[in-house]
C-alpha cells in the first residue's frame, strides 16, 4: 500500500475535549481558517502546539477536490516525518466539531518577523537556513505532495537561529495529476508561481518558485526579488512579465554557483527552473 493509501484509508482519532486535556495560552495566532494556540497538557505538564481548525472555512478550498478525496490538513501533516518540518502527532475532531492537529511547539521566531527586525545574522547562518528550507521542500514533495505557500510566515527559525522548520500545510495537495487541473489562485501573493496567478495548472514547481524567493530573502535580509508594493496581487502578475532582481548584485558574498541556483528558481516558465527540489539541493551543495 503506498505512502498516499494509507493517508487516505487513517482514521481520524476520537473527539479531543480541549478544556479537560489542555490548558490554553490565552494568546492565539490567528490565520485564515484556523487558530493556533500554545496548549500545555493538564496530565503531563508537557506544552504542544494546538491548531484548531474552523471546517466551515475550508469549505470552499475542499469543495474544489470534493470528489477526489482531499486528505485533511492533520492528515498530510502527520505523514511527513523531517527533522526541519514541523512534527506533528496527532489529528482529529473535538468536541466542538472543530477539526485540530497538535503538533510540537515552536518558540524562536518566524523568518518574516526576523526580517522585520533587521537582525545581523552571519552569511554561513543564512546559507545553512536555505540548505535546510530547500531540504525541508525536497522531502514534502518525496513524501507525494506540494505544500503551495512557501513563503517566511511559514518558516519558524531555532531561537539560537541555526536552524529552522517549515509549517502549514492548509493549501498542501497531492502531487498527482487530477490536482494539478483544479487550479486555484491560493497562497501568499507576494509568493506566488505565475501559473498559479494565472490560474493555469500546477505542480511541485510552484514550491521550487516560492522558495527562491523565500531564499532570496535569506540572503539579502528580508528583500524581494521584484520588490514589495501594498497591492500584493497586483504585484504577483509581474512576475513573468518583469526581471527579477540579480541576487549577486545585492548580496555579492554569496558564493556564485549558490546565486545562480536561487536565481533560476525565479524562472517564470516551470520548465526553465530546475525540475526537482534534489535538483536544486545538489546544486547548492
Amino acid at each position: 500500500m503506498s505512502l498516499l493509501s494509507r493517508v487516505f484509508g487513517k482514521k481520524l482519532a476520537k473527539r479531543l475535549n480541549v478544556r479537560q486535556r489542555f490548558q490554553l495560552d490565552h494568546n492565539s495566532v490567528t490565520g485564515t481558517v484556523s487558530k493556533y494556540y500554545s496548549a500545555k497538557e493538564i496530565a503531563t505538564g508537557n506544552v504542544f502546539g494546538l491548531k484548531l481548525i474552523d471546517p466551515k472555512k475550508t469549505e470552499s478550498q475542499r469543495s474544489r477536490y470534493k470528489d477526489l478525496k482531499l486528505p485533511l490538513e492533520g492528515l498530510i501533516a502527520e505523514s511527513i516525518k523531517h527533522e526541519f518540518v514541523v512534527e506533528t502527532y496527532e489529528h482529529g475532531r473535538t468536541t466542538d466539531n472543530n477539526e485540530y492537529i497538535l503538533m510540537e511547539h515552536l518558540s524562536g521566531p518566524r523568518l518574516d518577523i526576523l526580517f522585520s527586525r533587521e537582525t545581523e545574522l552571519p552569511l554561513k547562518y543564512r546559507l545553512r537556513m536555505v540548505i535546510q528550507l530547500a531540504k525541508a521542500i525536497h522531502h514534502v514533495h518525496e513524501s507525494g505532495y506540494v505544500h503551495r505557500d512557501i513563503c517566511p510566515r511559514n518558516v519558524i527559525c531555532s531561537r539560537d537561529l541555526k536552524s529552522l522548520k517549515l509549517i502549514d500545510f492548509h493549501l498542501a495537495l497531492p502531487n498527482q495529476p487530477q490536482y494539478r487541473t483544479r487550479v486555484s489562485r491560493s497562497g501568499t501573493p507576494h509568493y506566488m508561481a505565475p501559473e498559479i496567478v494565472r490560474r493555469k495548472p500546477a505542480d511541485h514547481r510552484v514550491d521550487i518558485f516560492s522558495f527562491g524567493i523565500t531564499a532570496f530573502q535569506i540572503l539579502t535580509a528580508g528583500q524581494h526579488p521584484w520588490g514589495e508594493t501594498d497591492n500584493a496581487t497586483q504585484a504577483a502578475l509581474t512576475f513573468d512579465t518583469v526581471e527579477p532582481k540579480q541576487l549577486s548584485e545585492l548580496n555579492p558574498n554569496v558564493p556564485s554557483g549558490f546565486a545562480d541556483t536561487i536565481q533560476s528558481c525565479l524562472k517564470a516558465k516551470p520548465d526553465d527552473r530546475p525540475s526537482t527540489m534534489g535538483r536544486v539541493l545538489r546544486a547548492l551543495r
